[in-house]
């Protein structure tokens, strides 16, 4: 990781969960697009699950059944697609 990446990442872990959540889903849909290299989506998907390990870790993070994964992954996959289709729009 970049010096500047990790300090944007540091950064980044002293915001609320949910200001963390958007950046997540900012990173990840980043990773989208076609003039990205494949490196930077990799580090972009990387700080984003870093984010996501570091709330958990923190106490911050939800519990989804084990039962339950499928369909709460399934249904961020939806709404996933939901929110770039009303960005591409």
């Amino acid at each position: 990781m970049t010096p500047t990446a990790a300090q944007v990442l540091e950064s980044a872990k002293a915001l609320s969960a949910s200001e963390r959540a958007e950046i997540a889903e900012e990173l990840v849909l980043s990773m989208a697009a076609t003039d990205v290299d494949d490196a930077v989506r990799h580090a972009a998907l990387k700080a984003a699950i870093d984010v996501a390990v570091h709330s958990v870790d923190a106490g911050e993070g939800i519990r989804v059944p084990a039962d339950g994964a499928r369909d709460y992954i399934r249904a961020l996959g939806r709404e996933a697609t939901r929110i770039v289709d009303t960005k591409n729009a």
